[in-house]
């Protein structure tokens, strides 16, 4: 293999603002020094700063252009009407949506907040004493009945699943309340039911809420 050396530079990364003169060879030919170079489609400066990825309004321009590909429209026509044609966020939306689902992990990671420990950090929850006279919940991991849930049709589960809830919450006790939501894709057209034997409704919760706001949506029903 012959290598081109006029095609070769050499890289040197430093967060130093007085970099220093390095000299590289390679056979007789002297290398030269580049600030900047791109490996597979990254740009790698000097500093490491990824300011040209972090670039925002490029990767919009591009969804742009995909769009007006889409949806045949002229480039007179508005970017908004666009994405509802086409059923597409905006990039700046998903980018919230995605800050907000890492946020609600977090929240239920555990101790996280604890463990994490940066300057000048006040934790938002601290629980100083926990109620000593309640007595531990009763729970139940299994069913009535031994199932498999893979191997069982949609009908024995479902018929085990209420010989389940009426043996371990008789009727005469308990009011049975089934709710279920869903949604069409991650972030969008939610909707939610809720059953029993006294009543039963459904309803739209929004085209812009995701199953998360389904689920919630009962608790706030009249």
């Amino acid at each position: 293999m012959i290598v081109n050396t006029s095609k070769r530079v050499f890289q040197v990364f430093t967060l130093n603002t007085k970099p220093k003169v390095i000299q590289l060879f390679y056979g007789d030919y002297q290398l030269q020094r580049t600030q900047e170079a791109t490996y597979l489609g990254i740009v790698l400066d000097s500093r490491l700063s990824w300011n040209k990825q972090a670039s925002k309004n490029k990767i919009e321009t591009v969804q742009n252009n995909a769009l007006r590909i889409i949806t045949g429209g002229a480039f007179s026509k508005l970017i908004q009407a666009m994405q509802l044609q086409a059923n597409i966020e905006p990039l700046t939306f998903r980018r919230k949506m995605v800050a907000l689902k890492l946020i609600e992990r977090l929240i239920r990671h555990g101790d996280f907040g604890r463990n994490y420990n940066p300057a000048d950090y006040s934790p938002c929850l601290r629980v100083e004493n926990f109620l000593r006279h309640l007595s531990p919940a009763c729970y139940n991991l299994d069913l009535v009945l031994p199932v498999n849930k893979r191997s069982c049709i949609d009908t024995e589960l479902r018929m085990t699943a209420l010989a389940t809830v009426g043996e371990r919450s008789p009727e005469k006790h308990w009011l049975h309340v089934y709710m279920d939501d869903s949604a069409a894709g991650d972030n969008h057209n939610a909707g939610v039911g809720v059953y029993s034997r006294y009543f039963r409704l459904s309803r739209a919760v929004g085209a812009n809420c995701t199953n998360y706001d389904g689920e919630l949506s009962p608790y706030g029903t009249d």
